[in-house]
Order: C-alpha cells, then structure tokens, then sequence
C-alpha cells in the first residue's frame, strides 16, 4: 500500500491507489527556488510517501506491520561523481539489472551539498528487521564501490522513514525522475544476498558489542604516558576492522583519567571525532561515533558503581 502525506509535519497519511511508479507518472513535480536560507522551511513543505502495511493506516515504530520500498538518501556521494549521468551509470554498474528510481532531492546543486539524490528499489514486503538489514547492505555496497563516502545518514535505514518524492529546483536540467528498467528485487534474490549484506555490515561496523569493559591495560594503565601511546598508535591510522573498537577503548581512556564529569564530556567528544577524521579509513560515521560514545559512558559508570 503506497501513502502519500503533504507536509512533513501533517500526521494524515493518505492511502493512494496503484503502485508508486504509477503514482510518480501523474505527480505534478513542484519546482523551487532554494537557498541555504530557505531550505528548511521548504523540506516541511514537500510531499512525502511510505509504502507498506500499517496497522490502522498509521505510520509510527510500533505500527509497521512491512515495507516493500527501499528508500536510500544519497545525500554523501563521493565528490569524483560530479553529474547525475556519473551517478546513474555508477548505480547501473553496481545493481546491474535490477530495477530501480533516482531522482533529485531539494538540496540537489546547492552550494556547499553537490548532488543529493533519492534511490528507490521496490522490494517484496519486508519485515522491519529484515528491511534493516537489507537498506544497511545496500548503503555499505555503495560505499564500497566508492559511489558514497562512510558519513552517511542512519535514519534512511529506518523502516518507519517517510521519503520526500521528487522535486525541482533552479539546478535541475533535463528529466527530473530516471528509470532504470530492469528485474524487480524478489524474496528469493534477498534471501540469496543476506549473507553478503552480513558480510558488509560486519566489515563497515565491526559489529562489536559494547556492553563490556575494554581491555585491562587499558583500565590499569591511566596514566598520562599511555595517553601518547594511544596517540602513537592512533596517529599511524586506524583502517576498516580496527575502528570501532580502537575508537572505544580510546574513549575508555580518558574516561578513566577523569574526562567523565558532564563538564568534560563535551570536549572529549569533540576530540573523538577529530581524531576520527583525521586518523581513521574510512571515518565512522557520526551515527557511529554517537553510539561509542554513549556506550563507553554507561560502561564506565558500570564499572565504577560495582567498584
């Protein structure tokens, strides 16, 4: 079921007939003059869609029931593809003969954004775990091949994401909406890739859990010297396998040294993801850096209320 609401802030979802390509073939684009002055405003303003099942028509966590529309921002696409035709063919390259939409989204050729972009897969009805897992399989492909950078948006793999339909702006030329005709997404073809996808978001978040302590060194050893060991091996670069938990026992450090009162918290943050930048390939994300974070905090008061 396709629904369609005006307005990102109208909470009435309204039930459309026909599947969205259908529905895409007789929207009225709107067309827009943006800034960076104005976007905000405008992005409330757009139309919005969700297509799945709902329980009683409303969309929130509690009522996906599934979703058969993967929708992905393209919001972080590598510099070196620097026009719409780069862009398609690199998605082309990369789907092969899969099916699928792109259109521009409102901040498309705003200056200081470069080319954003929605990507849309019709897939069968997916649970929402199981769209998780195949939205986050599909962003670390297209980082990956290089197509995204690492710094992309966590919430365009949420199953209860609204995403904005098509829209032109003063930097659109040509056709807004491109089709890529091909085979459709089957249950079959998922089911085949969940091993890959696994194999993707393993490789990207080094799927650790945090609910523990770092090591012993790291907890019997804060003492300023081993802050410039830590430097020293951080400042060598860190790569894919090694971040997550690098980045972690790196924040238990300075927990322990004492960076733990609520007036230091900020500042060590800010540190984190400098060095993140700076010293990690590819970078997590700040999505990435957000939950380290909070997970080594509730660690550490863990830790220190069992004494």
């Amino acid at each position: 079921m396709l629904y369609v609401q005006r307005g990102y802030s109208n909470k009435v979802m309204q039930d459309v007939p026909g599947t969205l390509e259908d529905y895409l073939a007789r929207y009225n684009i709107p067309t827009f003059t943006v800034s960076t002055d104005n976007v905000k405003d405008l992005k409330r303003e757009l139309d919005y869609a969700y297509s799945g099942m709902l329980t009683d028509n409303r969309r929130s966590n509690d009522t996906i029931q599934s979703r058969d529309i993967l929708a992905l921002d393209l919001d972080n696409i590598n510099p070196s593809i620097n026009t719409p035709d780069k862009l398609f063919n690199g998605l082309t390259e990369l789907l092969g003969a899969l099916e699928f939409i792109l259109y521009p989204t409102i901040k498309n050729g705003l200056e200081g954004y470069g080319l954003r972009y929605r990507l849309l897969i019709e897939t069968p009805p997916l649970l929402p775990d199981t769209y998780i897992l195949v939205a986050k399989g599909f962003i670390y492909g297209l980082i990956d091949k290089q197509i995204l950078t690492s710094n992309w948006d966590e919430s365009t793999t949420r199953p209860a994401q609204l995403f904005s339909l098509p829209v032109r702006n003063q930097f659109t030329q040509g056709e807004v909406i491109t089709y890529h005709q091909g085979a459709k997404l089957t249950a079959d073809a998922i089911k085949e890739s969940l091993p890959s996808f696994k194999a993707l978001i393993s490789k990207y978040e080094d799927e650790t859990d945090f609910n523990h302590p770092p090591t012993n060194y790291v907890k019997r050893n804060a003492d300023p010297t081993k802050g410039a060991y830590w430097l020293s091996e951080i400042t060598q670069g860190i790569g894919e396998g090694r971040r997550n938990n690098t980045m972690y026992n790196f924040a238990w450090y300075w927990l322990v040294c004492g960076m733990a009162d609520l007036g230091a918290l900020p500042g060590l943050y800010d540190f984190l993801m400098t060095i993140n930048q700076a010293y990690f390939t590819p970078p997590l994300s700040d999505a990435e850096i957000n939950h380290i974070f909070k997970s080594a905090i509730k660690g550490y008061e863990r830790v220190k209320e069992r004494g």
